[in-house]
Parts: C-alpha cells; structure tokens; sequence
C-alpha cells in the first residue's frame, strides 16, 4: 500500500511537471514581453529582476531566431546570447540595460561584455570611461562637446545637456585631483543663477579650499537661513556648518544638520539596496555630517580651536570609523570626501600638525594605490606647506619616491630615496664620502654604513629601514646595482630596524630566495 501511494504521488508529480512545461511553452513563453519587463524592472530599480528578465528574453530571441534560419549569427557574452544586429533598436535598449546594470550594482568586470559600440557617438564614449573611472578621458570628451556646442548667454538659458556636460568636465577634473582648475571654473560663473548642480559644485569648492568669504554665495550661505534649507544638499550643509564654527554660531549647526540629514534620509529610503554605487556616497554625506556635529559638540562655549585632549578624542572616532570602512572595502570616491573633510577641520580648528600630516600621508598613500597620482601629489604638497618635523619630513620624501615610482619614473625614485637616505641626519654614514672607506672594499660610492647614535627615535629608525629595504628591492628590480650592495642594503636595515626589524629580515629573505631563482634558471638553460 504505501508503494502504491507513492508511485501515485510520483506519477502525479510528473504530470503536475509536464503540465507546467507545456503552460510555460505554449502559453507563457511565448506571449509575454520580456523586454518590456527587463525595462520595468530597471525603473524599479530591481537590478538582479531586470538583468534576470534580460536573459530571458535573449534566450527567447536566441529560440525565435533559430527557428528561422540556422545560419543567425550570434555574439556570445556570459550567461547572455546578445543578438549581433547592433542597428535593431531593441538590441540598444538591451545593451543599455545591461550597462545600467552593471554600472549600479558596481560590477567591475561586467562591461566588456556589453562592448563598446553598444552606443554611437560621444556619449556612449563618455559613460564607458566615467564607468572604467579613466577622468582623463572623460574631461577629455566633455570639453569636446562643450567646444562644440554653441555658447549660451547664461546657463539658466542654456539646454539641460549644456549644463550637463559643464558638470561632467568640473566632476572629472575633481577626480583627477585639478581643483584649482575646478576653483576657477566656477568662479567665472559670478552671481548669474546656476543649475543645482553646479551650485552644489560651488559649496564642495569652497569648503574644500577654506573660502569662507567667497563672493559668489554670500548671499545664499547665511548660517542662520534654516527656512531655506527644507532640501538641503550635503555640501551647502557642510560649508554652512564650518562657516558657523568659524563665527561661532554652535547654535544654528544643529538645524542645518538636522535639516541635511533628513534629505539624505528621504533619498536613502527611496534607492534601492542593490545599488551601491548610489547607497555608499549617500553613507559617506551621513559620515560627514555626523562627524561635523561631533567637531559642534566638542567646541563648545564659544571656542573655535579643540584643545589637544579633544583632538585626541576626535582622532579616536575616526579611527574606529577608518577600521570598519575597511572592512566594507569601499571605493576611494567615497572615502575621499570624508578624509578631506577631516583634513579641513583639523587644519582650521586644531594645532595638530602632526595628526593633519598624518592624515594627509594617508590620504597620499591611498590615492596612490587607487592611481590618484594628482591627488597625491597635492596631499604631499599640504604636507610640506605646514610645520612639518623630521620624521614627517622623511615619510613624506618617502612617499614621494613611491609615488615617482608608481608614475613610472622608477630612476627618479631610486635616486631621490638614495638622497633621503644619505641626508636625512648625521646617524645615515655615507662610505666614500668622507675618505673613510675601509670597509667599502669594492668602491661603491653608493655602499653607505648605517650607524646607531643614542638616543635615535626608534620611530626616525623604523623610516630608515624601510627606506633602505624599498631602496634594495627597488635596485634589484632595475638591476641598477651589483649584489654586495644590495645585500649591504639590507643588512643595515637589520642592523637598525627596531621594530621593522622583522620586515627587514623577511626582505632579506626574499631577496635572497630571488636570487636563487635566477641562479636555479640559469642552470636549467643549455648555455
């Protein structure tokens, strides 16, 4: 009895399953428009619903064209059979539909498989290199459609996409770190009336480069205008709130954040969670305002200068925020904007140079890695613009070897890391120098002897030694030195490494495996 029940229970199973199949066949499958509902999906912002409906409706054309003719030819892309027909206009919408996608849920390899014809003309150029992140390019093509187009006697008057592409150019030359050039733009506007946009522009120039006075929005930046501020954006909210600290109007911070929080809140709780290329910047505005009231809260009674406690209060915040951006691994558009934001409060309202170098050091680091180089270079440049020791003085001129380095041009890095290294202070010996060169047996004059003076900062020898490790493997690469002086290199890191020492012993280590390769190679050849 019970085999019965469930061969009973199986075979109504499958024709339960036949008849869905031939439901979805006959009926569904063939009557229902994905295409329509892969674009309803995409203005629902359901991105994995729109791109799930995209394949669909690619395998049902795949399916209505083999049923024509076997000869169709197909572009294949993963897990998408995209019809080669580029002229179809629905095959347009598809790619642009894929690559809105892609573009929102922040996927970073997906747009070779759309291509880079799936759009003619310049804009189609302009929205791959803004999504590749190649600003250069971007400003490049922007400026073209600028000159192209004609002028217009204001930009109220001017057509929307005129506006646009003004925006474009400034955003782009603000990625690739030009914001003087960004700083003049928007000064030749005047007072005439701007696009919102552009507006927004002008507040993030302004409190970037400390211009509490600029001309151009006295009239629009008074502190205490909370009437005004019913869709405040995030960057009129922050240079109105460092204004008022300036002047020492605590009171009427509270309500400009307040009222800037609550708009980013209304644009939060409409954007999809799919997206986080739109969910991460609205986090990183919170970050920003929510830090601004903790600078209010600890500038109190009038004060406009934190004491060094508070600074050290404030750092500590940042450093558990800093701990767990890492973790979320976000984008370096998003974390910049709150590094330059700590860098303006800790430059207009502490004495702190030691921990605005800091920052800034970081801020140079991490543009670097991310192929920021203008950026970079211009955070270095804050550096050594303010009251700088000698430590910093030796992180920063290591940091520039890195970042010639990483530009390419790797001869100027090894020689201005080799000049760091001879002159920073009297403990870096240089052998040959000085008519002492006893132990330089082979006449390398650019074989140097590190030597301990008491009392040396263990931090100043912590410096030395990575800069003598990096120096070592940097000669190694370009084969710029023979063998006994690297290898000197490295054991005078070891020699004053201090806590690096560990790191330096792992270099040693690492050069000398490499050199064992090379030998290992070389006797596997015939020769």
């Amino acid at each position: 009895q019970p085999s019965s029940a469930s061969s009973s229970s199986s075979s109504s199973s499958t024709s339960t399953t036949g008849l869905v199949d031939r439901l979805w066949k006959l009926d569904f499958w063939n009557s229902f428009n994905f295409h329509l509902a892969t674009c309803a999906a995409l203005r629902c912002s359901a991105y994995y619903t729109s791109l799930q409906y995209a394949e669909i409706w690619c395998e049902q054309y795949q399916m209505q064209q083999s049923a024509q003719t076997s000869t169709q030819a197909l572009n294949t892309y993963p897990g998408l059979m995209i019809p080669s027909d580029s002229s179809s206009q629905t095959v347009i919408q598809l790619k642009q539909v894929l690559f809105d996608v892609y573009r929102n849920t922040g996927e970073p390899h997906s747009f070779s498989a759309v291509g880079v014809d799936w759009k003619p003309g310049d804009q189609g150029k302009i929205e791959a290199a803004e999504y590749e992140t190649d600003w250069a390019k971007s400003a490049s093509l922007y400026d073209i459609l600028i000159t192209s187009s004609p002028s217009p006697s204001s930009l109220s008057s001017s057509s929307s996409s005129q506006s646009h592409h003004i925006e474009g150019l400034l955003m782009a030359m603000k990625k690739i770190g030009h914001q003087h050039v960004v700083d003049q733009y928007l000064k030749s506007f005047g007072s005439q009336p701007l696009p919102d946009e552009l507006v927004e522009l002008q507040y993030d120039s302004a409190w970037r480069n400390m211009q509490w006075d600029t001309h151009f929005l006295a009239a629009t930046t008074s502190s205490t205008a909370v009437s005004t501020v019913a869709s405040l954006k995030p960057n009129k909210a922050i240079f109105c709130s460092l204004r008022a600290l300036q002047n020492k109007e605590g009171s009427a911070i509270s309500e400009l954040l307040s009222a800037a929080r609550l708009s980013l809140v209304e644009r939060l709780a409409v954007a999809s969670n799919e997206s986080p290329n739109v969910i991460q910047p609205l986090l990183a505005n919170l970050q920003q305002l929510s830090e601004l009231e903790d600078v209010s809260s600890l500038t109190k009674d009038g004060q406009t200068m934190m004491s060094e406690t508070t600074v050290k209060e404030l750092q500590m915040k940042w450093m558990r925020n800093h701990q767990h951006r890492q973790q979320s691994e976000w984008s370096f558009e998003v974390i910049e904007p709150i590094m330059a934001l700590r860098s303006i409060i800790l430059e207009s309202f502490s004495n702190d140079c030691v921990g605005l170098n800091s920052l800034l050091l970081e801020m140079a680091k991490l543009a670097q890695i991310k192929g920021r180089f203008s950026i970079a270079t211009s955070a270095l440049h804050r550096v050594k613009r303010g009251n700088i020791g000698s430590t910093s003085s030796m992180q920063v001129k290591i940091q520039e070897s890195r970042l010639m380095w990483e530009e390419g041009h790797k001869s100027g890095a090894i020689a201005q890391l080799l000049q760091t290294i001879r002159t920073e202070d009297e403990s870096v010996v240089v052998i040959g120098d000085d008519g002492n060169d006893d132990d330089d047996d082979d006449g390398d004059e650019n074989k140097m002897e590190i030597v301990e003076r008491e009392g040396k900062s263990g931090t100043m020898s912590w410096f030395k030694a990575y800069a003598l490790c990096k120096l070592a493997k940097w000669q190694n690469i370009q084969r710029s030195e023979r063998r006994e002086t690297i290898q000197h290199y490295l054991k005078s890191a070891i020699r004053i490494g201090g806590e690096y020492k560990p790191h330096a012993h792992f270099a040693f280590a690492q050069y000398a495996d490499s050199l064992y390769q090379n030998f290992a190679d070389k006797m596997k050849t015939p020769e």
